[in-house]
């Protein structure tokens, strides 16, 4: 059988040829090391992991956590919602049943008025999205360990700091847990190459597949990991066959398994499935562009890993095909097919990349764990050689990661501009907010006349006049998106400089990445 462990380092770089007085790094042991990792990676998901509260200021929360919530509440186990699939809210239900319960012996009101205790459902789900990727960190640990020891270990390290892994870490939505399973898939596909799929390796690979699935439906593409496992084995061609269809079998029975109002509900489930076809086919303001393929990649490189992660990535897929090859050619099958799909939508969400960060870490780490035996021989040590590797590769992302945790631990924009409307606005006055980030004034002691719109230029400034709408409040990603692209949205950049020209501008506050995270806001008095 062929081994997949790495190849010795040179030779002639034993103990004695190193000069004397020369000092080598010792790497800890391996269990050591992967604790270490782990713990670097919860304290960097945990840190700010309250923020915003009570306020919701993450705009996709609600679509996972309040549907969860009612499930619990009303005791309906159909989320009657197919924008994504079933599983999540699930999870979510099932976990708010917990801590309701338990809360509820401390508080008995937490249990019969739910959305009373938000903060508490909503610091709850935030951790469960948090324990699910520290799985998933695991998992490429276990998935690279198959390679050999060490490139598990860097592969976990490299996840364990994406900033984007840990930024969505902090969320309930179903973008990184989606990502533990299209690595789990990943880790029952090598299985079954490498123990020549046995029926247990094709049925937990395929279930992995489905729970991707059953998760969010991009990452029904996982699929082609066992497939293409099966068809890799060495095995006669009527056997390759029946384990494909085995695993596609079982990748089917878990979706409708985790989703299984498919079947028992299915209109409202077809018309949910054409709406994110359409969505993604026909525009969402600003996120839009036919360059997909550049811009996911350029994103990887400056925001989700970082562009030394992101560099050793693409020269790992040449590693993993010379060195790895079957192997290398399952996990690359699953990154291009999913890499293919993203770039091939007119609308895209950087969050679309998450199932895709394991594989960047992995392929990232063959590179680097290729490339630290030749940094050996100029630097005569191997522990200098491996520090410089990963400094390099880990210190940009884990700075990027701490600035953002230590960012969302300070008020958002959205908080302050409500709580200069309760000092300066009178009570149950009547507001117009757009798109999500004016949600905060909901919550506000004031109790303001609130009318949501999508945009503010979803109508025209007599509108406003018409319906006795006092004051509106704009945000700069909403308008920003139609204002950056007037060719686009020529109606609306037309409306919203009428009412910034007609409309008093009381008051603004500036975003700030670092101390103040959120749009700009600003709060303005319509007049005729």
């Amino acid at each position: 059988m062929q081994s997949y462990h790495n190849p010795p380092y040179p030779g002639s770089l034993v103990k004695a040829a190193l000069p004397r007085g020369r000092t080598v790094v010792l790497a800890p042991t391996a269990r050591l090391a992967l604790g270490g990792i782990l713990l670097l990676a919860l304290a960097l998901r945990l840190w700010g992991l309250n923020f915003g509260l009570p306020y919701i200021i993450q705009p996709d929360e609600p679509s996972v956590q309040n549907r969860a919530l009612h499930m619990w509440y009303a005791g309906d186990p159909n989320p009657h919602y197919f924008v994504y699939p079933s599983l999540y809210y699930d999870l979510q239900a099932l976990l708010a049943l917990v801590v309701g319960h338990v809360a509820g012996l401390f508080q008995p009101d937490i249990a019969a008025h739910p959305t009373l205790h938000l903060p508490l459902f909503y610091l709850a789900g935030r951790s469960l999205t948090v324990a699910l990727s520290m799985l998933t960190i695991l998992a490429v640990y276990l998935t690279g360990r198959m390679l050999s020891l060490r490139i598990g270990l860097i592969a976990a390290l490299f996840l364990a700091v994406s900033p984007q892994h840990i930024q969505q870490s902090h969320y309930i939505t179903v973008d990184a847990p989606t990502a533990l399973f299209t690595a789990l898939a990943a880790l029952f596909a090598l299985h079954m190459l490498r123990d020549g799929a046995r029926w247990s390796d094709v049925a937990l690979a395929g279930a992995a597949a489905g729970l991707a699935a059953g998760t969010k439906y991009n990452a029904a593409v996982a699929l082609v990991m066992p497939l293409g496992a099966a068809l890799l084995v060495d095995r006669p061609w009527a056997w390759r066959l029946r384990t494909c269809a085995v695993a596609a079998c079982v990748c089917a029975l878990t979706f409708l398994l985790t989703t299984p109002y498919a079947l028992l509900d299915p209109a409202p489930f077809l018309n949910s499935l054409q709406v994110v076809s359409h969505h993604y086919a026909t525009g969402h303001p600003g996120a839009e562009g036919n360059d997909n393929a550049i811009w996911y990649l350029q994103y990887l490189a400056s925001d989700g890993m970082l562009l030394p992660v992101t560099a050793l990535a693409l020269a790992g897929i040449i590693v993993a095909l010379v060195r790895f090859r079957r192997l290398g050619l399952v996990l690359l099958a699953f990154s291009l097919a999913y890499y293919a799909l993203l770039s091939s939508t007119y609308v895209r969400f950087d969050r679309n990349l998450l199932p895709l960060l394991p594989f960047v870490a992995l392929f990232a780490a063959m590179a680097a764990d290729s490339l630290i035996p030749r940094l050996v021989a100029a630097l005569r040590n191997r522990g200098a050689a491996s520090l410089l590797v990963l400094g390099v590769s880990t210190i940009p992302p884990i700075y990027v990661a701490g600035r953002a945790d230590f960012a969302i631990t300070h008020p958002f924009s959205e908080q302050v501009a409500v709580a200069w409307a309760d000092a300066h606005l009178p009570a149950g006055a009547s507001l117009a907010i757009e798109n999500w980030e004016g949600r905060a004034f909901e919550l506000s002691p004031r109790h303001y006349r609130i009318t949501e719109l999508s945009s503010l230029a979803a109508q025209a400034y007599g509108w406003y006049l018409a319906r006795g709408i006092r004051y509106v409040a704009a945000d700069s990603y909403t308008d920003g998106a139609y204002l950056r692209a007037p060719r686009l949205y020529p109606l609306q950049v037309a409306r919203y400089r009428e009412l910034y020209r007609r409309a008093r501008r009381l008051w603004c506050v500036t975003g700030d990445p670092l101390l103040r995270p959120g749009p700009d806001m600003c709060l303005y008095e319509v007049r005729p």
